[in-house]
């Protein structure tokens, strides 16, 4: 099971709207089912690679639009993936 720490139980309800029990449920999905940002990393920002790089043990995931960040099996915290769509 994903332990989710304090911060990341604030930032899914600031950013995503998430009580505690639906942020373990996103977060144990994304865990499985995510793409992790070795697996393609066109899908990611700079910043992504470089919070990746920055700190190896932190694992990036993108699952639905919405960016996770673990360590180990601990989420750490949560994003908005709010690209703008180019014309």
């Amino acid at each position: 099971m994903i332990e989710v720490t304090e911060h990341a139980y604030k930032r899914a309800r600031k950013r995503l709207g998430l009580n505690k029990s639906a942020t373990r449920n996103l977060a144990s999905k994304a865990f499985v089912g995510g793409i992790r940002c070795s697996s393609n990393s066109a899908l990611w920002d700079d910043y992504m690679e470089w919070k990746s790089k920055t700190s190896p043990a932190v694992e990036v995931v993108l699952y639905g639009d919405v960016i996770f960040t673990f360590d180990g099996i601990k989420l750490l915290t949560v994003y908005t993936n709010k690209r703008k769509k180019r014309s």
